[in-house]
């Protein structure tokens, strides 16, 4: 037990004890490594990001347009391509897609849609997310303002409609007022009580769909697509991200330096013949 105890420690010690010999080369080889980092940081292209959030609008308590539906539009090639048009960007559609990403989480119980822009100049990628965000809007405009109209057309009808069963209701009560006032009969004065009734009983009716219809076309059932938060230039590169190199570096180096010091100390054993 003991001889294997002191066998692994003797192997222990023969692998840390050339690498704390040449320390000075292992650290100046991880500085080199994170100096070519920071050197290749700073001469890769930058790039920006931005990002903004769409609420996707709704009518009459409906989604104006599925938040799958919409991230499909945002990522195709033709959607893309237009949008770079009015911007003046002339870049390729394989550029394009690496620029834009458009996505959605079928998780939160908001309809929201989550727009990424990244270029290599910061107010393009503010322009071309405002874009985008205005083109996605614009659309969903037509949809609410089509789809609000025949609400709107229903709620109009109502309104005439209880004008008119207000207004004959008003009528068969002054000729009922009047045929009571005169000799009758009872079945004409019963007749004229049933439409009364019937006139008013079907106005209570339309004045309460109104009400219900007034609340639906409300903001809170009824709203267009908006922004959640909107797009801002941003002020620093997300590309080359030099911290992250940095560190990258400083481990890539020390296990490639260890490994040559390694390597080393065997190749100097095997030519002593040890």
């Amino acid at each position: 037990m003991e001889t294997n105890l002191r066998e692994e420690e003797q192997g222990l010690f023969e692998i840390i004890h050339p690498l704390i010999l040449r320390w000075k080369l292992i650290a100046g080889g991880v500085f080199v490594g994170m100096m070519i980092a920071a050197a290749a940081s700073f001469f890769l292209p930058k790039q920006y990001e931005t990002t903004c959030l769409l609420n996707i609008g709704t009518a009459v308590d409906k989604s104006l347009e599925d938040s799958y539906t919409v991230t499909k539009i945002i990522n195709s090639d033709s959607f893309q391509q237009t949008i770079a048009a009015k911007v003046g960007l002339s870049v390729s559609t394989r550029q394009l897609q690496k620029m834009i990403l458009a996505e959605t989480d079928s998780t939160k119980w908001a309809p929201w849609v989550s727009i990424r822009v990244t270029a290599d100049d910061p107010q393009k990628a503010l322009r071309l997310a405002n874009a985008i965000a205005d083109g996605i809007i614009q659309r969903h405009g037509g949809f609410f303002d089509g789809k609000m109209q025949r609400y709107k057309d229903y709620k109009r009808e109502l309104e005439q409609s209880i004008d008119q069963f207000t207004q004959e209701a008003a009528s068969l009560k002054t000729n009922l007022d009047k045929f009571r006032s005169n000799p009758h009969d009872l079945p004409t004065e019963m007749l004229l009580q049933n439409r009364l009734i019937e006139k008013e009983n079907q106005t209570l009716l339309y004045k309460r769909e109104l009400r219900d219809m007034s609340t639906w076309l409300s903001e809170v059932h009824s709203r267009k697509t908006s922004f959640v938060a909107r797009p801002v230039l941003p002020k620093a590169p997300v590309k080359p991200n030099l911290k992250l190199n940095l560190v990258v570096a400083a481990v890539v180096s020390t296990f490639l330096m260890i490994s040559f010091v390694l390597l080393l100390e065997q190749y100097r054993k095997g030519s002593r013949g040890v």
